[in-house]
């Protein structure tokens, strides 16, 4: 990551104690609740960074009034790249000892949150933090937390065995992190592993996990507290959207993370490999099997076609082609890559119960590990 206006400034102001990054875009009808949330809380030695990912909605002006009552407020301004390279740009203007993000049609649970998060992670001594969080379906809120009582690691072969993990492949059950940065704190001397904005990819599924690949890769401690201090909003009306970028953008996430696998000496390489490809080929199933709810046969037929040509998922059909005693139907039609065969097992997994109730569970384990 290139030089930050942290050093620029320590010898010029006091800093805050915590940076607050928020990624927005066309955010007008939700950022005044997420804003308030933060301006709120007791804890005040903060800043906060307003990411405009190239709105074009009022929400600039929304932010920039902001700005102008708070001085800890700052705005920034960029062309529309998704939330991974905002939060690149956020990062790169923090100037805060500890760094933590929040999504902007999210919000903080209360005023105690800043407070108990920074308060936590300083006399842990750690170096990351996670705490629990809220998901809210319309008015009902659940709570989510991955420890009953605070779980320090401080042992950094412990956390790169059993935790980090989980960022290269999904599913890692000695893990109790979530793959998300909002409900993470860091400090600052991890951010020096974060690529530079300009050796980014623009996309716009599973960026988190990959924030957190740069993160983590160096992390020496790790506090996670069971404190709920966020509430995310889960999109119940947009469950039923379907974009035909996914798949591109999980091609892009499998990059990174296939890079990092490489770089591992893992005593589980194997495993972590095994359940990278599993994740590839089990995902395109299931976004066929979508996709014939959304768009036409032959537009789908041609989507596949080309999501079979990406290269992540040419290396998966490879690796199933060189083990082929493994039965398992979405890795026979990877190996064969036809994409009628994938069209004609989406519609066979619509009319048969079980198949879709295994795909179905096989995707809630990825979204609910968030």
């Amino acid at each position: 990551m290139q030089k930050s206006v942290h050093s620029e400034l320590s010898a010029q102001i006091e800093l805050p104690k915590l940076s607050v990054i928020i990624p927005v875009y066309n955010a007008a009808g939700k950022i005044e609740k997420c804003i308030a949330s933060v301006l709120k809380q007791k804890f005040s030695d903060f800043e906060l960074l307003l990411i405009d990912d190239g709105s074009t909605d009022n929400t600039a002006e929304i932010c920039l009034l902001y700005a102008e009552k708070d001085k800890r407020v700052r705005y920034f301004k960029k062309e529309n790249g998704g939330p991974f390279q905002a939060r690149i740009v956020g990062f790169e203007n923090s100037c805060g000892t500890y760094v933590t993000t929040c999504d902007a049609d999210d919000y903080y649970a209360n005023d105690k949150a800043f407070g108990i998060m920074y308060n936590s992670i300083v006399k842990s001594g750690c170096q990351a933090l996670q705490f629990a969080f809220y998901r809210k379906f319309n008015h009902i809120k659940v709570g989510r937390r991955q420890v009953s009582a605070p779980l320090v690691i401080d042992n950094q072969d412990e956390f790169l065995e059993k935790e980090y993990p989980k960022l290269m492949c999904s599913f890692w059950d000695e893990s109790h992190l979530t793959p998300s940065v909002w409900n993470k704190v860091y400090h600052r001397s991890l951010l020096k592993n974060l690529p530079v904005l300009e050796d980014t990819d623009k996309f716009f599924f599973g960026e988190d996990m990959l924030l957190n690949l740069f993160l983590l890769k160096d992390c020496t401690s790790f506090l996670l507290i069971p404190d709920k201090l966020y509430v995310y909003q889960e999109n119940v009306g947009l469950n039923g959207s379907f974009s035909t970028r996914t798949m591109f953008d999980l091609d892009i996430l499998k990059k990174y993370q296939l890079r990092f696998i490489e770089q591992q000496n893992h005593a589980k390489k194997d495993t972590i490999l095994t359940n990278y490809f599993v994740e590839i080929v089990g995902w395109l199933l299931s976004y066929v099997q979508q996709g014939l709810s959304h768009i036409e046969e032959e537009e789908l037929l041609e989507l596949v076609r080309s999501i079979l040509d990406l290269p992540r998922f040419k290396i998966a059909s490879e690796y199933y082609q060189e083990r082929s005693h493994i039965h398992w139907l979405p890795a026979d039609l990877i190996r064969n890559r036809n994409p009628e065969e994938y069209i004609k097992s989406a519609r066979e997994a619509c009319r048969n119960s079980s198949l879709k109730n295994n795909i179905a569970l096989f995707i809630r384990k990825i979204i609910y590990k968030i």
